[in-house]
């Protein structure tokens, strides 16, 4: 089963963030393994207050969809770490590379 890294930086109310959702979804039913990192606007998706309005990224979570959010976009929207839900990994530039170079077979994106 091929890795797959979906990286999503639009945010939950635009159709391109929606649409690397879709895009999981449908790799899924294909029995693809994937994670998805969420970055720049992306990361509202990971944002408590943000998240509870959104069902289908709670099926995906469910489906065994593999969150990354990176640290310095919650930054620099004025976020902290406390404010993402605790099913989404906090992950640094560094960790974002081995994620990209090391642990998956392929990276789509961005949306």
């Amino acid at each position: 089963m091929k890795s797959i890294l979906l990286l999503v930086s639009s945010s939950p109310f635009n159709p391109n963030g929606q649409m690397g959702l879709e895009l999981a979804r449908g790799l899924i039913k294909e029995g693809q393994q994937v994670s998805i990192c969420l970055l720049q606007d992306g990361i509202y998706f990971a944002v408590s207050r943000v998240w509870a309005d959104r069902g289908h990224l709670r099926e995906i979570v469910l489906n065994g969809v593999t969150y990354y959010v990176l640290q310095d976009d919650l930054i620099m929207r004025g976020f902290r770490q406390e404010e993402v839900e605790p099913r989404f990994k906090v992950i640094n530039y560094p960790e974002l590379v081995d994620l990209m170079m090391e642990d998956h077979q392929q990276v789509m994106g961005a949306f």
